[in-house]
């Protein structure tokens, strides 16, 4: 099992790094008072007048720079983007002023992860192959570069793999649970799917011992002491002793969320999804006629229905009308949601409220969720 995406190398398209004279006004409403430390955290980032703009829960401007190439993701207090460095396009970590603090050597980084980032580079032996290895928040290369294969690090440890050993390692990069000829998934409530060389996938605790032994051909990790399986085709979930507590009735299935899964059957042969959720035992709670969701969050999930998007709560009750043309979900009391065709772009408040609109911007990153989201 691949953990990890392959990378290409990107051109350099940006001039050196300064930071914009030129501000953009954000379009803003009133909105209720935000907690202290939301002020300085990032909620989006957005490119208007070729420069990249990041800016806070107000809508106020944290810092913005025409040296950014891309801005790809924020985690634990770093901002990971693409700047252009003597016409090189290279990965770099930013703090909250715009400050470079990080430029590790490599071909693709990821997000910051319980202090650490995995990051990719090419094997200097063999161009055509990727080698895997992790910085830590200072910048210092802690775990070599020397993995073929990687997981980011979650409750502790990450999976690890290349033709002299496999297994999970500790931040020291010490193999903690050796394993021999099969792969792992970051941990999740405790436990770890893992695969055999049979391509057979069980649960793994963090001492390395099989707690559910391997019989599936394929899950998603535990969420609120559930995990989706799939059993002859169809999905169902199990608990954390490896009961199929939930029967597999189902064609597509998300993972549990405040108590509610999504699930789908589909009715033609082009497994076309028609969603609903149960609750935690199994009942449906909506019906299957959703053509699209995105699972709950603060009480509220989204759903598409006759190609537009609104939001529902866990009783399946209408909370927002079906009016917008793409949303992501709530997270710290906003949700991203757009009218294309009133040109209406931003991030709305729960009662359906633009609180900062930002029709303006040719590209915008939620950096609540690390999405794209135009």
């Amino acid at each position: 099992m691949k953990n990890c995406l392959f990378i290409l190398l990107f051109i350099s398209l940006l001039t050196a790094s300064v930071f914009a004279e030129k501000k953009i006004k954000l379009k803003t409403v009133d909105t209720s008072p935000m907690a202290e430390d939301l002020t300085k955290v990032p909620l989006a980032a957005f490119l208007a007048d070729s420069a990249w703009h990041i800016i806070n829960y107000k809508g106020e401007e944290l810092f913005s720079s025409t040296g950014i190439f891309e801005i790809l993701g924020y985690k634990d207090g770093f901002i990971r983007a693409r700047i252009n460095d003597k016409g090189k396009s290279i990965y770099a970590f930013l703090n909250m002023k715009g400050e470079i603090v990080i430029k590790p050597e490599c071909i693709f980084a990821f997000d910051f992860s319980e202090g650490m980032a995995l990051s990719v580079r090419l094997n200097q032996f063999a161009q055509s192959m990727q080698i895997f290895g992790y910085y830590d928040s200072t910048g210092k290369e802690v775990i070599p570069h020397i993995w073929d294969d990687a997981t980011e690090f979650s409750e502790g440890l990450a999976f690890v793999k290349n033709a002299d050993s496999s297994g999970y390692i500790d931040k020291t990069g010490k193999i903690v649970i050796p394993m021999d000829s099969i792969a792992g998934n970051p941990f999740h409530e405790g436990l770890a799917d893992v695969n055999n060389a049979d391509y057979k996938i069980g649960f793994m605790d963090h001492s390395g011992k099989m707690i559910i032994k391997y019989k599936f051909d394929e899950v998603k990790p535990f969420s609120e002491g559930r995990a989706t399986v799939n059993v002859y085709g169809k999905f169902g979930y199990i608990d954390k002793a490896g009961k199929l507590s939930i029967k597999a009735l189902f064609d597509f299935a998300n993972p549990f969320q405040e108590g509610r899964a999504f699930v789908a059957i589909s009715e033609d042969t082009a497994f076309i999804p028609h969603w609903g959720f149960i609750d935690t035992i199994g009942k449906v709670i909506a019906d299957f006629k959703y053509a699209d969701v995105i699972d709950f969050s603060e009480g509220l999930a989204a759903v598409k229905k006759d190609k537009k998007w609104g939001f529902i709560d866990r009783d399946n009750k209408i909370i927002l009308p079906f009016e917008f043309n793409f949303v992501r979900g709530f997270k710290n009391g906003f949700a991203w949601a757009s009218k294309k065709d009133e040109n209406i772009y931003g991030f709305i408040n729960k009662k359906g409220e633009y609180i900062i609109k930002l029709s303006n911007a040719s590209k915008v990153v939620d950096l609540r969720w690390n999405y794209k989201v135009k």
